[in-house]
């Protein structure tokens, strides 16, 4: 009997062994589990912040083009003969003075010009571009009052 005993009691011990060792195993893989999902966090932040700074950066830059798309529908505002090929509805020749223009400011940029009723939407279909858009409002003269819409579109090359 007192073997059976010792037995059961080392029985007894082992079980105790196993299971310590079962849960210190438990605990150690708890942990690694939680590290790794730490990590998966982490990396998903430092991506989403890295494509956050990236489209910071891009948008920077371009309110310059629309500064630049601003700047000439003011030159043809004020300029007299820009003004009367936009009352003449000579776009060509408005498009290649401001042309000359835009080479002048920034010569990584195209333009393009479009004489529309005051009503009217500046459109221009470019899909593939990002374009940026300013207008102008010139009327003929005091006598006659028929409004034109001046858009200049400008993009990148």
């Amino acid at each position: 009997m007192d073997k059976v005993n010792k037995k059961m009691k080392k029985m007894d011990k082992m079980d105790k062994i196993n299971k310590t060792n079962k849960m210190n195993k438990r605990g150690w893989i708890m942990i690694i589990e939680a590290v790794i999902a730490v990590l998966i966090l982490f990396s998903f932040v430092f991506i989403a912040m890295a494509k956050q700074s990236q489209e910071a950066k891009a948008l920077e830059a371009r309110p310059e083009f629309y500064n630049i798309a601003q700047i000439l529908a003011n030159r043809a505002e004020e300029n007299d003969k820009l003004r009367g090929y936009v009352i003449e509805g000579d776009i060509d020749k408005l498009n290649d003075s401001l042309q000359e223009d835009i080479v002048q400011i920034n010569p990584r940029l195209e333009m393009d010009v479009d004489v529309v009723a005051i009503t009217e939407n500046c459109e221009y279909d470019l899909v593939e571009k990002e374009i940026y858009v300013a207008d102008a409002i010139i009327a003929t003269d005091t006598e006659t009052f028929e409004p034109k819409k001046l858009c200049v579109f400008v993009w990148e090359k």
